[in-house]
């Protein structure tokens, strides 16, 4: 019987392969700060959609069934502190290397080293944000009806919706209200296109 170590590091390694043959070896794909939410957050999706197959990601949906949310979460705040430009295999790479381990033991480190004073990071609000959104779904005056089902989930939708939004001093509430029609808005379309089916 092979160990499941060892199962799992082929697991990663075949995740890997196809990341290098989707995205080459080349060093072009650096993702600016504009582009960076919006496309690491497409490649994590991508990655997991075509590699629906790997036990590895079958077993890691299993136990975070928002696993492209969660993993989004933790590694956009951990690049976020970092200073140089992400690239897009970066991000990925990182996604595999998360795929066995303890998420939420995993983002709890990140935001505490996140939160540490990083002059000149590369997109620092990113964890301010989460604390944010975190304190929303802790707070027992917030309706968490009109929100999304996880803090994660609202991250994922308030950072790629509200972009112009994140490098300023915003209010929970405003927060919590653009979270609310954002979700609404999703919500919406998601109706309308399974009516159509």
């Amino acid at each position: 019987m092979v160990p499941l170590i060892d199962t799992a590091r082929t697991q990663k390694e075949e995740l890997k392969e196809w990341v290098r043959f989707m995205h080459g070896t080349g060093v072009n794909d650096v993702l600016s700060k504009s582009d960076f939410l919006r496309d690491s957050f497409e490649a994590l999706a991508s990655l997991v959609h075509h590699n629906k197959h790997n036990s590895l990601i079958q077993d890691a949906v299993r136990q975070y069934p928002d696993l492209i949310p969660r993993g989004f979460t933790i590694l956009s705040v951990l690049h976020g502190v970092y200073t140089t430009e992400p690239t897009k295999k970066a991000v990925m790479r990182d996604f595999v290397n998360l795929l066995d381990e303890d998420l939420i033991e995993k983002e709890l480190m990140v935001c505490t080293y996140a939160r540490s004073n990083k002059t000149g990071a590369f997109f620092p609000q990113l964890v301010h944000v989460l604390d944010t959104i975190r304190d929303i779904y802790d707070a027992e005056y917030f309706s968490l009806q009109v929100l999304p089902p996880t803090s994660h989930q609202a991250y994922v939708l308030y950072v790629l919706n509200c972009a112009d939004l994140l490098c300023k001093k915003v209010s929970k509430e405003e927060i919590f209200g653009n979270l609310a029609v954002c979700h609404a808005r999703l919500n919406k379309v998601i109706d309308l296109s399974t009516r159509h089916e």
